[in-house]
């Protein structure tokens, strides 16, 4: 995935608020975290604001299949 949608989805997930984080932690536990933490992140978001999947993914321009494995936790941000 580009930038520009790794840094729409994490504004998405942060409640619209611009991400300033580190793309790349240095270390694999540090990486792992950060998806899980990610992942939970625009889980709670994207329910509070009442959005399936399907309908967060075309607000940020990417595929509900990201977005699923994004929760889980699963695929890198």
């Amino acid at each position: 995935m580009d930038t520009a949608r790794t840094l729409a989805a994490r504004e998405f997930a942060n409640n619209g608020h611009t991400a300033r984080e580190s793309l790349s932690p240095n270390n694999t536990e540090e990486k792992m975290l950060d998806q899980k933490i990610f992942g939970e992140k625009l889980r709670n978001h994207r329910k509070n604001l009442g959005l399936t999947q399907e309908e967060a993914a075309a607000k940020i321009g990417v595929s509900a299949q990201a977005i699923s494995k994004w929760e889980a936790g699963v695929s890198q941000t």
